[in-house]
């Protein structure tokens, strides 16, 4: 089925989406109807956005329902609350182009077995002229006093596990963050999986970094990366890159990030009922995982093959930051729900962060990491559960946490 799509209309394909969209609204409205909240403290809006969410997550790997269901309506869904959002908090947002850099020899060696990779990528990139589209937003009554280069500023990674996501889909989290933090947030967008596979996102990453740094003349240290689930994962990596070029990154806010890649930890198996982030089989060839790590040439390789190669990636540092050396963390805020399935890995994290920092002494007074959890969200409840009481206070200490750097 999903080879025939681009033979269908637009109209047509945005007309099954309206009806899946349709059926998903019916069906939650009729539960929520006849059993009521699935947990107590959700309102109907919160228990919809879960109910939407986990459609798409379920669906994001069959291309016609995917593209039907998430091209057209989800994207108008969220655009509708950006609009709101841009009534409520309002900023000023300014497109711009970031050229693609080249990749130092020593510096993707750090990357280990992503070297030849990250080499290629970007060799083809600088090649090529590729430029990676992005934007601005600045919170509009600090646009008067803005000057470029100058004071902090928050590189933003939107999640979607790598195969999914925007600038545009995003874009209530930088009106939030800029309005929050009274900085410049800019956003990026990185290519996706599967037409482009690990470590490209990093690479793109990587240019925003250097853009901000070489190009505005933004000091490393003044430069605070956030993310949210992939996004937050891509922060952890593109820290990893910036420290192993002898920079220093001012901070990090990651929101529910994906940390590992194991599915292994309790909470996948106690919130799978709850959450709409769902476990996958990292040998399913249809999964985000894989989509985002297998090998092109699917033909070349037998099953077991493809399973003993991903799995080998597991222990990944760049993959899987749980696993990296956490010593040399900058100022860490990472914001969690106590009710979504990566809760337990997150935690893990957090542990191990902090007593690598407490471990490393000349860190001591630098690296810090503070966890904060949010009883009853789901998945990056910043965005997804953003009508709920008590997620405003979350947004309120992440302006504390930003004006607290200074004092630093």
């Amino acid at each position: 089925m999903a080879s025939i799509v681009p033979y269908f209309s637009t109209g047509f394909t945005t007309l099954i989406g309206a009806i899946n969209f349709a059926f998903v609204v019916t069906q939650m409205s009729v539960r929520f109807l006849l059993h009521g909240s699935r947990v107590p403290s959700w309102d109907f809006r919160t228990n919809l956005e879960r109910d939407m969410f986990l459609y798409i997550s379920q669906h994001s790997n069959t291309g016609f329902i995917y593209r039907a269901s998430t091209v057209y309506w989800v994207p108008i869904l969220l655009a509708a609350k950006n609009i709101i959002s841009g009534w409520s908090y309002p900023c000023t947002i300014t497109s711009f182009q970031i050229p693609a850099v080249s990749i130092d020899y020593n510096l993707a060696q750090s990357t280990g077995r992503w070297k030849e990779q990250l080499l290629r990528v970007g060799a083809d990139a600088v090649g090529s002229g590729y430029r990676i589209n992005a934007e601005r937003v600045m919170d509009t009554p600090s646009t008067r006093r803005f000057e470029e280069g100058t004071g902090k500023a928050i590189l933003y990674l939107h999640g979607g596990a790598y195969v999914t996501g925007s600038i545009q889909t995003h874009r209530y989290m930088h009106l939030r963050l800029s309005t929050t933090t009274k900085l410049p947030v800019f956003a990026i967008e990185y290519r996706l999986a599967p037409e482009f596979k690990y470590p490209t996102q990093l690479y793109d990453a990587y240019c925003a970094y250097t853009y901000l740094h070489q190009t505005l003349g933004y000091s490393s240290h003044n430069i605070v990366v956030a993310g949210d689930s992939a996004g937050g994962n891509l922060a952890l990596a593109l820290w990893q890159l910036v420290r192993a070029q002898g920079d220093s990154l001012g901070a990090l806010i990651l929101m529910s990030p994906r940390v590992d890649i194991s599915y292994t930890r309790d909470s996948w198996r106690t919130n799978a009922e709850i959450d709409y982030l769902q476990p996958e089989h990292i040998s399913n060839i249809q999964s985000s995982i894989f989509m985002l790590l297998g090998p092109h040439n699917l033909p070349e390789f037998k099953a077991e093959s493809i399973v003993s190669y991903v799995k080998d990636l597991g222990s990944d540092p760049f993959l899987a930051p749980i696993n990296a050396n956490l010593s040399e963390l900058p100022p860490t805020l990472i914001q969690a729900s106590k009710l979504e399935t990566m809760y337990s890995d997150i935690c893990e994290f957090a542990v191990r962060a902090a007593a690598a920092i407490e471990q490393r002494e000349e860190n001591r007074g630098r690296g810090s990491v503070e966890l904060q959890v949010f009883p009853d969200g789901v998945h990056v409840f910043q965005l997804v559960s953003s009508g709920m009481r008590g997620v405003e206070e979350f947004w309120y200490n992440i302006g504390v946490f930003v004006r607290a750097l200074d004092n630093n």
